[in-house]
Formats: structure tokens, C-alpha cells, sequence
């Protein structure tokens, strides 16, 4: 098994401008939000992302093995990043923007046999590892179109309903999946029995050992797209309930990627790198090939429930990503009426702690599982600007 089958990519993707990680910053996103009248331009960039087994800013071979967690039944790690500009007017919002996603997921025993491996200890005579990783990360620019509805259904009451249409191109991609069987064949040798494929045109083409140099040279592209829904109730002055589906029936279609697929019996040194077939012949059954990869970012949910009054706001929040969960408290307090206000929210799968500050225009935030940037396993950053142009009206939240 290769020592770099764990260094995510995921990792490059950090260092996109950044912006606030936590769940009330993406719910801004909600096309429900788009305001009804007034002209406004906007800009944001955020990053939220997290890893179960290893700090992200040092998400790497070494890494995955030692700090495995290995009590769940996958290790997860994901990655979303954006950055986009443009305006509201009239109930519309469109926006150009650029996106980069990632997921990845490792079985308990991958990470335990990549630790193993960063650590020269030999695996135990007579022990198996069963092998499962998958990764699936894309960068793509785009536009993305918006419409807002409301309505009053009744006295004191308001609902908020919007959807958003996004096209995406000049998208790269990377899939890898590495699925089998893996026990020790003697000395300073490990036996795999599965399948490793890589695609996508962000794999490497130009070394020999990771793809055939002889196949044609290829013309990588590819489109995509994605829908977003929200609806925002707000029943009292008091309490508002909010539901948004981000990345709904999202498609990526890529054209002519490079794609590398090895079947079979496998040797591994003790380095992790590959020898060849079991019987010792360099010889690896597979193929290499240019084809067409067709990749689905997985939906985002996201749900509030909130309570204000004049001076405080307090809301719970819970998201559904991907087969990983989280809820979110956080909290606001206006500073007087000076239209300012600062917000901490507190999340609860990786103990991560937020803080934020901004006005009816402006916003920035930083939500951490760890005082030191380099040790959390939960990173995100958000910068978010909603500027009227003279004459409109502030921004409801």
C-alpha cells in the first residue's frame, strides 16, 4: 500500500481565501435570505473543513496513522471552500464564484495499517487488514443565479422562500478508491488483494510508475451543476425556524480524464511501495486509459431554530453532511445601538469554539477545535460583505 495513499488533497484546497466556518455562516447562503428589494452588492470567502484523524493543517501520511481514532467506524475528513462576488436586486441575487469540495473516508484498520507503517512495526504474523479508502475532491468556477419569495400568512408572521441555479466549470477532479485485503507475506512484506483506482485531472500523468506514458494525450473539461432551496419561517418577533438544502441533485460531468485501475494480488515493501504482482513479476494487471468521470458532491443540510429579542439572539443549529452530523449553539449580542454585534458559537462534534463579530454590512468569523490553528481538527474562517448601494434599506437577518 503506498505511504502518500493518505495525503489528502483536501490540504491544498486550504489555502483558497478564507472565510466563517461555522453553520450560521453557510445558512447566509440560503436563497430564502435574498432580500425583496434594494440593490446590494456582496462578496464572501470561507473555508470549513475537518478531519477525525489528524490535525488539517498537517493532514499527511504520518499523521492519519498516529492520530487514528479509531472508535468510529470510518475516519472522515471534508473540505468546503468559497469564494464568490456579485449583487441582490429586486429579489434576484447572481453571483460568480469559485468552489473547491472534498470528502474523504478511511476504514479503521487503513489508518491503523498507514500507522503502523510510519512507525516501522512490523504488523502482527497471521493479521489482516481490511482496507477502505475513498476520495472524491473537485475545484470548479461558476455563476450562480438566485430567486426570493415571501409572504405574510398571518399577522406578525413572515415566510421566506428561495432556490438557486449554479453552473460550474473549468472543473478539475480527483477520485481515488483503495479497497482490499492486506496481510503480512514475510519478512518486510505486505500481500494486497483488491483494487486501487485513481482519475480525474488532478492526478499525476507525467511519472511512468503512476500512469502509462503511451496513452494519447488527452483534452480534460467538463461542466457541472448544482441547486440550492431554503425556506425561513419566522412565526413570532421572537422565534424563526430555517431549513436549507445546499449542492441538491449536484452533477459534475468530466470529459476525457486520465484513469489509472490496478486489480489483483499485489506485493508491498515494507516502505509501503509497490513491488508488482504476488509471484514477484513487476507485471500489474490493470489499465490505464483516458475516460469520461461523473462525480455527485454530496447534498448539504442545514436546520435553525432561533430566538431573539432586542439585545440577544441564540439559535441551534444541526447540518447533515455526507453521513456525518453536527449541531451548533451559538449566540449574539448587539452592542447597544451602535448596530454592531459580536456572536460565539460552539460545535459539537470536535469541541470546536467560534467567534465572530460584524454589522448589518460586514462580518468575519473564526471557529477552531484548538487554540493553535495547526493542532485543530476543525478549521473555519469566513470574511462576508453586504454593501447597499445609497438608498436601500439594511439586510434582514
Amino acid at each position: 500500500m503506498s505511504r502518500r495513499l493518505l495525503a489528502l488533497p483536501l490540504c491544498a484546497g486550504l489555502a483558497a481565501p478564507v472565510g466563517a466556518g461555522t453553520l450560521g455562516d453557510t445558512l447566509a447562503d440560503n436563497p430564502a435570505r435574498i432580500a425583496p428589494a434594494g440593490l446590494r452588492l456582496q462578496a464572501d470567502a470561507r473555508v470549513d473543513a475537518f478531519s477525525d484523524p489528524a490535525p488539517l493543517l498537517r493532514l499527511d501520511d504520518k499523521d492519519w496513522g498516529r492520530h487514528a481514532r479509531s472508535r468510529h467506524a470510518l475516519n472522515h475528513a471534508q473540505l468546503a471552500v468559497q469564494a464568490s462576488a456579485g449583487f441582490e436586486a429586486g429579489g434576484w441575487r447572481l453571483r460568480a464564484l469559485t468552489r473547491s469540495g472534498g470528502i474523504a473516508t478511511a476504514s479503521a484498520d487503513t489508518v491503523t495499517l498507514l500507522g503502523l507503517l510510519n512507525r516501522d512495526e512490523a504488523p502482527g504474523s497471521g493479521t489482516s487488514f481490511d482496507l477502505d479508502y475513498r476520495l472524491n475532491y473537485w475545484r470548479a468556477d461558476g455563476l450562480s443565479l438566485g430567486r426570493g419569495w415571501h409572504w405574510t400568512p398571518a399577522p406578525g408572521q413572515r415566510l421566506e422562500v428561495g432556490a438557486s441555479l449554479q453552473y460550474l466549470g473549468r472543473i478539475e477532479l480527483l477520485r481515488e478508491v483503495f479497497t482490499g485485503i492486506a496481510t503480512p507475506a514475510g519478512a518486510d512484506r505486505m500481500l494486497f488483494n483488491g483494487q486501487h483506482l485513481r482519475a480525474g485531472n488532478r492526478m499525476r500523468t507525467d511519472d511512468p510508475s503512476r500512469f502509462n506514458p503511451f496513452v494519447r494525450e488527452g483534452n480534460p473539461g467538463g461542466h457541472g451543476r448544482a441547486l440550492d432551496l431554503g425556506a425561513r419561517w419566522t412565526l413570532s418577533e421572537r422565534w424563526q425556524l430555517e431549513l436549507a438544502g445546499f449542492d441538491l441533485a449536484a452533477r459534475l460531468d468530466g470529459r476525457d480524464m486520465p484513469e489509472s485501475l490496478r486489480v489483483g494480488r499485489f506485493l508491498y515493501d515494507a516502505q509501503g511501495r509497490l513491488i508488482g504482482n504476488a509471484d514477484g513479476s513487476a507485471a500489474v494487471q490493470g489499465q490505464d486509459r483516458r475516460a469520461d468521470l461523473r462525480m455527485h458532491p454530496g447534498a448539504r443540510w442545514l436546520g435553525r431554530i432561533g430566538w431573539q429579542q432586542h439585545a440577544w439572539q441564540l439559535d441551534v443549529l444541526w447540518q447533515s453532511h455526507a453521513g456525518v452530523r453536527e449541531i451548533e449553539l451559538a449566540g449574539r449580542r448587539n452592542l447597544g445601538d451602535s448596530g454592531y454585534w459580536v456572536g460565539a458559537s460552539a460545535t459539537a462534534r470536535h469541541a470546536a469554539l467560534g467567534l465572530s463579530a460584524g454589522n448589518a454590512w460586514f462580518s468575519a468569523g473564526l471557529t477552531l477545535s484548538n487554540p493553535r490553528a495547526g493542532a485543530a481538527r476543525t478549521l473555519g474562517a469566513a470574511l462576508r460583505l453586504n454593501l447597499p448601494l445609497p438608498g436601500a434599506s439594511p439586510v434582514r437577518d
